[in-house]
């Protein structure tokens, strides 16, 4: 009983995560570029540019988080079907590092592509879209960014 309370516990834990983990794909990019308090470069016409490169390794953050607590989810409760009995320690864990550096290579090669796939190019926006999907204040990015101004060489 004692086992299975702490399977519930384990898939609870990252059940949690996996849904604090989700939602909008796009707002969670962004607001990992910019993060709370975070200053946002403006151009003359109000818009601001986020290069590719930052919107790809942000996505990739996003994609590896979620998919690490859906493997976490999914290894705990498949635990509740397996045993180790018959399998020799050493034989056991050359097998658990094999399988982890293969799950591993697939992942990463995959959110590579996806992330790649998804931000082909740099992508504008208008401040206020912009502000308006960052979980941060508006007034506040506005006077970080004012304060940036008037600091610049």
């Amino acid at each position: 009983m004692i086992f299975l309370l702490s399977i519930a516990l384990q898939v609870s834990g990252a059940l949690i995560l996996i849904i604090f983990c989700w939602g909008n794909t796009e707002r969670r990019i962004l607001n990992t570029i910019y993060p709370a308090n975070a200053s946002i470069h403006r151009e003359d016409d109000n818009t601001v540019i986020i290069s590719r490169d930052k919107l790809i390794k942000a996505h990739k953050n996003v994609l590896l988080n979620r998919t690490a607590f859906i493997l976490i989810g999914f290894g705990y409760l498949s635990s509740l079907f397996g045993s180790n009995e018959g399998i020799y320690a050493l034989r056991g864990l050359v097998i658990v590092v094999v399988t982890s550096v293969v799950i591993l290579a697939v992942v990463v090669f995959t959110i590579n592509i996806i992330a790649r796939i998804c931000n082909k190019k740099d992508k504008k926006y208008q401040y206020e879209e912009l502000c308006s999907k960052l979980d941060s204040d508006l007034a506040t990015n506005a006077i970080y960014s004012e304060i940036d101004e008037v600091f610049k060489l």
